[in-house]
């Protein structure tokens, strides 16, 4: 929604001879600007993790390191999980959508379904997002998370990234995932 400022200024004209007429003349200068619809996301921050790290990386990236991914007795996932912050300001409707590239935690050169002998390579997590009095909880494997928001709101939007432990032992390796948060103004 685009905003209309109008201020209205009045120009009064002095009369310029002794002759002038009985009222005065007046003019009308109008003073217009538009605030356009607009989202931003500072630099993120991290408010809490268990067995995982945060690290800010350059603007709009970052980086959460699980200290430990498996059990070394049990080569299961361990627990984890992370909190983030992220301040944010949206002067008009918008959504938040976070989503994830892999669905979950992938194993370089990996696959999603279950590995030979009973081995797996990829763990899904639960994403959960808190803005703007609204809270959405969702299955990495599930598709994006999305808040829909009516009007401007600005403040911090918590997203936590929660990584169950247990479950099929892990094969070695790397396991990755990117989540990317947009912010869409809606028209």
């Amino acid at each position: 929604m685009m905003r209309r400022i109008c201020l209205s200024v009045l120009l009064g004209l002095a009369p310029t001879t002794a002759f002038a007429q009985a009222a005065t003349p007046q003019g009308r200068l109008d003073i217009v600007g538009e605030a356009p619809n607009a989202c931003v996301i500072s630099s993120a921050g991290s408010a809490a993790g268990a067995n995982a790290v945060f690290r800010s990386l350059a603007a709009g990236a970052a980086e959460i390191r699980i200290t430990e991914i498996i059990d070394p007795q049990t080569s299961t996932a361990r627990p984890s999980s992370i909190n983030v912050l992220l301040p944010i300001i949206c002067n008009s409707a918008h959504r938040l959508v976070l989503s994830s590239g892999n669905g979950g935690l992938l194993r370089d050169g990996g696959s999603t379904q279950p590995g030979p002998g009973g081995f797996r390579e990829f763990v899904p997590y639960q994403v959960s997002a808190v803005w703007s009095g609204q809270s959405v909880t969702s299955a990495s494997d599930q598709g994006p998370v999305v808040i829909n928001v009516l009007d401007g709101a600005a403040g911090d939007a918590s997203v936590t990234i929660d990584v169950p432990g247990g479950g099929a032992p892990l094969v070695a390796g790397g396991y990755s995932d990117a989540v990317v948060i947009e912010l869409r103004v809606e028209n």
